[in-house]
């Protein structure tokens, strides 16, 4: 009994394998949508500020020294001589008395008047004088300098990623299994 048990049930399972497989081939097939998570590689591209050095030019007044040259007026006091006559002393006694004229009416020459007598003073006269002077001071100029800064600027980089998208598969599904 026990073999035909074993018998009999096998019959039962060939028999439900080619009835499966002759439905599973001649049921019409349905095509049925499923999402599958796919990965893949890409290229993204963001963007770094990043530093750069660069110049800049600033002005500085900076001091230097220089000759100044101007002019000075003074006023001196200049002597000089002049010849001027002589004031005259006073005589002593009195006055002598004019000379008979001799005989005969004609007087003799008179001998040559000596002139007044000449005397040397010192007088003084104020005279300008321009002097050249100079002197050292201090003025300023505006230099322009350069000098190094660090600055930034935006750069586009890029790296790879992996992104994940949705794909839309199908499936072939016999018609009564379909729900």
């Amino acid at each position: 009994m026990e073999n035909n048990t074993l018998k009999t049930v096998f019959i039962v399972l060939v028999v439900l394998f080619l009835l499966f497989l002759v439905f599973g081939f001649t049921v019409p097939m349905k095509d049925v949508p499923y999402d599958v998570q796919v990965q893949y590689n890409d290229t993204e591209i963001y963007q770094v500020q990043e530093p750069y050095t660069d110049t800049e030019q600033y002005t500085v007044s900076e001091p230097y020294t220089d000759t100044e040259y101007y002019t000075d007026y003074i006023t001196i006091r200049v002597p000089y001589q002049v010849s001027v006559p002589c004031p005259r002393p006073p005589m002593p006694g009195p006055l002598p008395r004019p000379i008979p004229p001799p005989p005969g009416g004609v007087r003799p020459p008179l001998p040559p008047h000596p002139g007044p007598q000449m005397c040397t003073i010192t007088r003084y006269q104020n005279e300008t004088q321009a002097i050249q002077k100079s002197r050292e001071v201090t003025k300023y100029r505006d230099v322009v300098k350069t000098r190094p800064v660090t600055k930034f600027r935006t750069v586009d980089k890029t790296r790879s990623v992996i992104k994940v998208k949705t794909e839309t598969r199908w499936k072939k599904v016999p018609l009564f299994l379909n729900n």
